[in-house]
């Protein structure tokens, strides 16, 4: 019964120091869950760039995102570099893991989506 309650401690520890290290180093918890073990489709989304955190070298960006319906979602990412506020973005997004991201022009962001982020 000991040996049971270490290795349960153990497993417990780790678990939580993996967690921590995730959610301190990555876009978080949340977002490795949803690009690893996650059966969502990647959707076309679009933000406005906003600040960004700084991470060590990186910057951790989270973004307010809708879809071409105009559905809203968080979307996060790290980016090795600070992005210019107020510019528009094309996410290419699985749950709110960002997969990928080019900086779009306003007139390529559909109108029902510029009108939200406008807001």
């Amino acid at each position: 019964m000991r040996m049971m309650l270490k290795v349960v401690t153990v497993f417990v520890i780790l678990c939580g120091a993996g967690a921590f290290y995730l959610q301190s180093k990555t876009e978080g918890v949340q977002a490795f869950v949803d690009n690893f073990f996650s059966s969502k489709e990647v959707k076309e989304c679009y933000a406005v760039i906003n600040q960004g955190e700084k991470k060590g070298d990186q910057y951790l960006y989270a973004f307010t995102a809708y879809d071409r319906e105009g559905n809203k979602q968080v979307v996060k990412k790290m980016i090795n570099r600070e992005l210019r506020r107020g510019e528009y973005l094309k996410i290419y997004a699985k749950g709110s893991q960002a997969k990928g991201w080019a900086e779009a022009r306003e007139n390529e962001v559909p109108v029902k989506v510029l009108e939200k982020l406008k807001k």
